[in-house]
């Protein structure tokens, strides 16, 4: 019985990772952008978002940041070495931003654990990869 049901289950599973891509190549460009989470302050929203591009093999991170309606959008790259894949993105208590994801460095072909703070304008405070020994 368990094996009837995982089949599927993969089947389901790669069909929909099939859709995700047939929809990005039929009606998306050359970047691949999904937005990783939202924080909002007293001013406004900033909107995390990672991004590939087809032109380029790096993975990056960009901030998008709007008034609290939605209007002046504002977009600003967040300047972390290597290729990153962003996966949430917190208020940290103080004004800024807390990130966690993955990073492979510059140079390397490996994976690290990423944690990062950054401004609601994407300036990078500090970083931690899990390759960083401990402070």
């Amino acid at each position: 019985m368990m094996k009837r049901m995982f089949l599927p289950a993969c089947a389901l599973l790669a069909t929909g990772m099939v859709h995700a891509q047939g929809f990005q190549l039929q009606y998306g460009d050359h970047r691949l952008q999904a937005a990783v989470g939202t924080v909002s302050d007293a001013t406004g929203l900033s909107t995390v978002v990672r991004e590939a591009s087809s032109t380029g093999a790096k993975m990056q991170i960009k901030l998008l940041r709007t008034a609290l309606d939605g209007s002046n959008p504002q977009w600003n790259n967040v300047d972390i070495a290597g290729t990153c894949f962003v996966q949430a993105a917190v208020a940290s208590g103080d004004g800024n931003i807390l990130l966690c994801g993955s990073v492979i460095a510059p140079g390397r072909s490996d994976q690290d654990a990423l944690v990062a703070k950054i401004t609601t304008t994407g300036t990078v405070l500090w970083t931690w990869t899990s390759d960083d020994p401990l402070k």
